[in-house]
């Protein structure tokens, strides 16, 4: 999942990414956590700590304690 800018993220390498992995982007933080909420939510996240509505420090912050009883 890839979280932020998408100008960015098409600069730095977008489309390799796409060629090797399901890429999932989201406009800001808030969509993030509801993706992240999802069953299928991805395991791997690569986020902006500067998005908007939600930043990557308080995603990450969420993601850990939802996951702390889910098995790895």
């Amino acid at each position: 999942m890839g979280v932020g800018c998408r100008e960015y993220g098409r600069d730095a390498g977008h489309d390799a990414w796409t060629e090797a992995y399901d890429v999932l982007q989201t406009p800001h933080g808030n969509e993030a956590w509801r993706q992240f909420q999802r069953p299928d939510a991805p395991r791997l996240a690569v986020l902006d700590w500067g998005m908007p509505e939600m930043d990557g420090l308080e995603l990450v912050g969420r993601i850990r304690c939802s996951q702390a009883d889910r098995p790895p």
